[in-house]
């Protein structure tokens, strides 16, 4: 059997009700119509290569939501049992809080949510940078994890990221 590549390769992903669609990358491929996310032509991929696509959502609310996507080529493909897939995810719902102490911010959560850091990045334009905020570590007070960080003249957004899986 002679493997070629695959020629005019399109990927169509319908989002989950659950979530809100953010961005897509390579930016400059896809189009949105209504909760579909299409990549209309991601070229021609050689045989046994692979081509990547990202999709940015943001959940709306806790519980587990699961995303599917399938693939297609205007080439003939004989192993059309692995054109598409899915995957489960759990969004948790903690809670921030943040208070000003001074010229500090404290934010904290709850000590019982394990396998999660607090990030921070400048802005939320694509792509996002997110940094581990790590100095000061998070420290265990009254039930709660908490940070302080100084108060500058920029702003931050900060989220609490899981860890493992």
């Amino acid at each position: 059997m002679t493997f070629t590549s695959a020629a005019g390769v399109a990927l169509t992903n319908t989002l989950p009700a659950q979530v809100s669609f953010l961005y897509a990358v390579p930016s400059n491929s896809f189009t949105v119509v209504g909760r579909v996310v299409t990549f209309a032509n991601l070229g021609v991929v050689p045989n046994l290569a692979q081509t990547n696509v990202t999709i940015y959502v943001r959940p709306q609310s806790p519980g587990q939501i699961t995303n599917s996507a399938s693939i297609g080529s205007a080439t003939v493909d004989p192993f059309k049992a692995n054109n598409s897939a899915s995957v489960k995810t759990v969004v948790e719902a903690l809670q921030l809080t943040v208070s000003r102490s001074g010229n500090n911010f404290i934010i904290s959560w709850p000590a019982d949510a394990t396998g999660f850091v607090l990030e921070s990045t400048p802005n939320l334009r694509p792509p996002i940078a997110w940094t581990v905020v790590t100095n000061p570590p998070a420290v265990q007070s009254g039930g709660q994890m908490t940070v302080t960080v100084g108060t500058t003249n920029v702003s931050r957004f900060f989220r609490l990221h899981g860890t493992g899986p």
